[in-house]
């Protein structure tokens, strides 16, 4: 492209040239009056980015500037004039590009600022990032993406599409786009201190993907109970059913304390849900939970269902194969009637919502309130409605399950029974064959 003198109006009507096959290509438009000034129209003939390039120790070395019309001509030409005369020193760009962050350093430095999130959610966000990202190498390279500078990958933004492809072929869709938005977010957050970087390398489509739908349905419920009555583990049957009781997250009721359970007020703290400590929240029990955790008290204090691991009794789901001591997974994939546990909190909330207000299972699930506003900031969720909606949901789900949730034999009470049964039996005492309640 010819110089001229750029001028706002110049910049404005520069366009893309035209190659030899007839297809838009990249073009220059350089300035006359400032040596290495230049307007690169891409050829997408959207992206313009100003430049300024000079000769740096017998090498051609370039740097940008920044990008229009976020930038003005005016306003460009100012700072072209200051980077060339740092070039006039010799000072080269391109060996300063050289301190970068990488992917992986920075991934880290994004996630130490982000004090907003709780470590749950961080520890997920490693276990993505080293999933989908850690081993991969874009063609024609030898450093992992990981390995690779921000500033590198936003250049050649192709790198970014391999990997996207790469991980939809091996994880699927969801993971595909998990990880592309990752690259996305820690690349602006650097972005923010550097007006000189192009655009983030995330430059194509996600997938779109079919919203989960899958609930326990309607005629289901039975099948479902009987399903849960065939895991021998006495804590991961307690868990199945606490979750579709109370829509909890897994996150949050592997981590459940006994510490955190009130039994007189007879709720139960949440003190890091997801979004972290800054969204703590108590939450109501109904009769049949409390009656659940006060099962999980029989196993957590009888000493042959989870040996004499200390790690263990903290927790009201212990395991005693994690090295945390709680339960890790509540998956039980070997049984088709089974549903995942987000399906079990979203079972929940579709049967709640045709028996509570739709603002009671917000404050029940911690969501946040939809259209919320300052006005949402003074509301308090009190504990005497809300308990009323828990107990209304708790006994919906009880009765549509069929199936006996306590042993109303006479005699000791049903605790008695399963202490003395898991002694003698073990940690599988509470299986069917003992009598006591499905659940137990």
């Amino acid at each position: 492209m010819a110089s001229k003198r750029i001028t706002q109006e110049a910049a404005e009507r520069a366009k893309p040239g035209i190659g030899k096959d007839g297809k838009p290509k990249d073009s220059i438009l350089w300035d006359s009056g400032l040596k290495g000034f230049g307007l690169i129209c891409r050829k997408n003939g959207v992206t313009k980015t100003w430049i300024m390039q000079r000769w740096v120790a017998r090498k051609t070395a370039r740097e940008t500037i920044g990008h229009y019309p976020a930038m003005s001509a005016s306003e460009a030409r100012t700072k072209a004039e200051g980077s060339s005369a740092k070039m006039k020193k010799g000072f080269n760009p391109h060996d300063a590009r050289a301190a970068d962050p990488t992917l992986g350093v920075g991934f880290e430095k994004y996630l130490a600022v982000r004090v907003d999130i709780g470590e749950s959610t961080k520890r997920l966000y490693r276990d993505n990032f080293d999933r989908y990202l850690g081993g991969f190498n874009a063609g024609g390279t030898t450093r992992t993406f990981t390995e690779t500078p921000l500033f590198e990958l936003a250049k050649n933004a192709g790198r970014a599409e391999e990997m996207f492809a790469s991980v939809t072929r091996e994880f699927g869709k969801g993971a595909a786009n998990g990880a592309a938005q990752i690259v996305r977010a820690v690349y602006r957050h650097h972005a923010k201190y550097h007006d000189e970087w192009p655009r983030h390398p995330v430059r194509f489509k996600l997938h779109k993907l079919k919203p989960r739908k899958k609930v326990i349905p309607y005629d289901q419920y039975e099948q479902w109970a009987r399903a849960v009555m065939t895991i021998e583990n006495p804590v991961r049957r307690c868990g199945q059913l606490f979750i579709l009781l109370s829509g909890m997250r897994v996150d949050a009721t592997r981590k459940m304390r006994w510490e955190h359970i009130d039994w007189k007020r007879r709720t139960l703290l949440v003190p890091e849900p997801k979004g972290g400590e800054l969204f703590e929240f108590t939450l109501p029990l109904s009769t049949q939970m409390v009656a659940i955790l006060e099962r999980l008290k029989v196993y957590r204090d009888a000493e042959r269902a989870f040996g004499d691991n200390p790690q263990c009794k903290q927790w009201c789901f212990p395991s005693v194969d994690s090295e945390s001591g709680h339960v890790i997974e509540f998956k039980e994939q070997r049984r088709e009637a089974l549903v995942n546990p987000h399906a079990l909190r979203r079972t929940f909330m579709t049967r709640a919502a045709d028996m509570v207000p739709k603002k009671h299972i917000s404050f029940l699930v911690n969501h946040a309130i939809e259209e919320e506003n300052v006005t949402d900031d003074y509301i308090v969720a009190e504990d005497a409605p809300l308990r009323e909606s828990q107990q209304k949901i708790s006994d919906y789900i009880i009765k549509m399950l069929a199936v006996p949730l306590e042993d109303t034999r006479p005699g000791p009470s049903p605790f008695a029974r399963a202490k003395a049964l898991l002694k003698s039996n073990g940690a599988d005492g509470g299986r069917r064959r003992s009598g006591i309640g499905w659940c137990w």
